[in-house]
């Protein structure tokens, strides 16, 4: 990384990739006015909008007994450590 808080065409690049590899996008439309507080309420609660959204909505599922879990991809699964000769 360049100067401090600054990423690099391939950071850029890579991180894209990612987030369109693992994650979707919902988009809601709220009054105008309604967005800046909802922003200053998820940030009195140490949390983005986004991070403050998602966290109601889990609640609000397990409250309601749905299930929104989804099985963790391969690069979030543990890895394996090899069984070294005396465990064999």
């Amino acid at each position: 990384m360049g100067k401090r808080g600054q990423y690099s065409e391939e950071q850029k690049i890579a991180t894209m990739k990612y987030l369109a590899d693992n994650f979707e996008k919902i988009h809601i439309n709220v009054r105008k006015g309604k967005k800046e507080k909802i922003k200053q309420l998820a940030a009195s609660k140490g949390l983005s909008t986004s991070a403050y959204i998602i966290e109601l909505i889990e609640r609000d599922a397990e409250l309601s007994g749905f299930d929104i879990s989804i099985p963790p991809t391969p690069s979030q699964q543990p890895k394996e450590k090899p069984m070294s000769e005396e465990n064999k």
